[in-house]
């Protein structure tokens, strides 16, 4: 897989967690938009956050909403994408 991003160097890091939120939702057998995920990924996102911070807390409820339920997962933790 190539991933080619002319936005700017930081762009790609954004776009990885992208990525992983995907796979956490295909895991989970969630489709359609990923509200949490883009609200604090997305540049446009369909719904907005009043801050930052409330975004950051929807993206991270996402991600350990897996591990508050007891499963085993392989990928949940994004890292920093701050």
């Amino acid at each position: 897989m190539k991933l080619l991003v002319v936005d700017s160097p930081n762009s790609v890091g954004v776009s990885v967690d992208v990525i992983r939120c995907c796979k956490l939702a295909k895991v989970r057998g969630i489709d359609g938009v990923l509200t949490s995920t883009s609200v604090y990924l997305a540049k446009s996102a369909l719904v907005q956050y009043p801050t930052e911070e409330e975004a950051r807390e929807a993206i991270d409820e996402f991600i350990k909403r897996e591990i508050k339920e007891g499963r085993k997962m392989k990928y949940y933790y994004l890292g920093n994408t701050g």
